[in-house]
């Protein structure tokens, strides 16, 4: 069966683990100054609304086994990292996105994230972003922004393709 988590807020860090083989959905997922970690076994991990880890606090989720990860909303690790990994593939809708200093997405299928804002994957002001990606089948970010002086590399260590269509800093 399912879990869903509709809104947790924490002063410190959240850890989450999904064992039982049912998806684990999340919905406005936010600590004022802590990590956030979920982790889900023999399912899929769906983001269906905002992840803040706040005080400069990273954010991993992972699935184990089988599963995608889903990013319905924004992840929020301004000045931190975001780690991403999925047995299965990582795929965003139209909207979603990550705002953080370093992200890492590795899949056992496909990497696509997607959005139509404008900092669908976002450094802050004179920051570099830094994206390392590792997938067997196709990866594609439209849109990859830093503001500011900061630098974009990409790097893909996977078998699968590599598109890009917009990527640039501010400077």
């Amino acid at each position: 069966t399912q879990a869903s988590v509709n809104t947790a807020s924490a002063a410190g860090g959240i850890t989450l683990t999904q064992t039982g083989g049912g998806a684990l959905i999340l919905t406005n997922t936010s600590t004022t100054a802590g990590a956030i970690d979920v982790a889900v076994s023999g399912a899929d991990l769906v983001l269906d609304g905002n992840l803040i880890a706040g005080g400069a606090n990273g954010v991993n989720l992972t699935t184990t086994g089988a599963g995608d990860v889903s990013l319905g909303g924004v992840i929020d690790a301004t000045g931190d990292a975001v780690v991403l990994t999925a047995a299965g593939d990582i795929a965003s809708a139209p909207g979603a996105g990550v705002v953080a200093g370093f992200l890492t997405a590795a899949a056992g299928g496909s990497v696509t994230l997607n959005g139509v804002n404008a900092a669908t994957v976002a450094a802050g002001a004179n920051d570099d972003l830094v994206v390392n990606l590792s997938s067997a089948t196709a990866v594609s970010l439209p849109t990859l922004v830093v503001a500011g002086s900061g630098d974009v590399v990409l790097a893909q260590t996977g078998a699968g393709a590599f598109t890009a269509s917009d990527a640039g800093s501010g400077a």
